[in-house]
Order: C-alpha cells, then sequence, then structure tokens
C-alpha cells in the first residue's frame, strides 16, 4: 500500500463510525461507505445536478437569445427558462429513477426516492439559478454582449463537470481501498 492511500485509511478509521463488518470507511460530508447515498442528499452527485441545471439554463436561453439577436424581441420571459429548468429536472429525476432500479443500483424505496429527488431538483433549479444570475450580472448589468454569457456559461459548466468527476474519483478511490 503506498504512502497516500495508509495515509487515507488512517485518517478514515480515525474519525468514521464503525459499520457491521467492522471497517470503518467514513467520506467527509456523505457519511459512511455502505449506502451513504442513501443517507445524505448531499453527495458527489449533487455536483452533476447542479451542472445539468446550468447546462438546461444555457441551453433553454437559446429561444430568447436568438430571437432576439435576429429580429430584436424574444419569444418569452427570462424567468420561463427557469420553469423548464424546473420541468427538465422533474423529468429528469423520474428517469433516473426509472433507470437506477431498472438497472438494480436503488431499490424502490418511495420515501428515500423522494427525499433524494427533491434534494436533486432543488441542486438543479440552484444550478439555474446561478445562470439566471451570470445573464443579469453580465448582460443586465453590466451590458456586455450575449455571447460573453454563453462563453463564461460553459466554461463555468466545464469547471463545475471537472469538480463533479474529481469528487467522484476520489470517492470512487477512497472506497476501493477501505474496501480491501
Amino acid at each position: 500500500m503506498s504512502t497516500i492511500e495508509n495515509t487515507i485509511k488512517r485518517r478514515y478509521e480515525k474519525n468514521a463510525p464503525s459499520i457491521p463488518n467492522g471497517k470503518k470507511v467514513y467520506i467527509p460530508l456523505v457519511g459512511t461507505v455502505e449506502n451513504y447515498l442513501e443517507r445524505s442528499p448531499l453527495n458527489f452527485y449533487s455536483w452533476s445536478h447542479i451542472d445539468f441545471g446550468m447546462f438546461v439554463f444555457l441551453l433553454f436561453s437559446l429561444i430568447i437569445s436568438i430571437p432576439e439577436a435576429l429580429s430584436g424581441a424574444s419569444l418569452i420571459d427570462w424567468w420561463f427558462i427557469i420553469v423548464l429548468v424546473f420541468v427538465s429536472g422533474i423529468i429528469w429525476e423520474i428517469m433516473e429513477i426509472i433507470l437506477l432500479h431498472r438497472w438494480g443500483w436503488r431499490d424502490l424505496n418511495k420515501r428515500k426516492m423522494f427525499f433524494h429527488a427533491l434534494f436533486d431538483l432543488f441542486f438543479i433549479i440552484f444550478g439555474g439559478l446561478i445562470m439566471w444570475f451570470s445573464k443579469w450580472v453580465i448582460i443586465d448589468l453590466f451590458m456586455l454582449r450575449g455571447s460573453l454569457f454563453y462563453i463564461m456559461g460553459l466554461g463555468l459548466c466545464l469547471i463545475v463537470l471537472i469538480t463533479y468527476l474529481i469528487g467522484f474519483s476520489v470517492t470512487d478511490k477512497t472506497i476501493k481501498i477501505m474496501k480491501k
């Protein structure tokens, strides 16, 4: 075992509560490894839901930006984009629950599914609100070009995606180390 693996193992064994098989496996802000996704609404998947909300906002905002660029008038108001993000989030969560159950990754415990779907939807809407605020700052407050909003938005989506992938990688590595 490498020095890094030993350090991770010592840190988690010292701070973690015991689990049935006697191993102590703890992930900060999440909980123990065994079913930690079921116990905490905040996990590394939260970043992917924030990213989803940001990207969906950017995508649906083209419904406003393209007609404004061509004719000077938009088809809908900006607040309606948040409604579309919300509806997209509900559709996504329904698909996620069905697929995860079909693949055998999650039990159909209705209370837990509702609880986690509610928090996932919160993170999706939060991502959309981040983009709406960014749009307000860049376009409305500083009166900069809309293209800068999309460049910044895609860059921010990429940063959040990288954060998610790092969290997934660290968590996955920690789980593998602790299960040895």
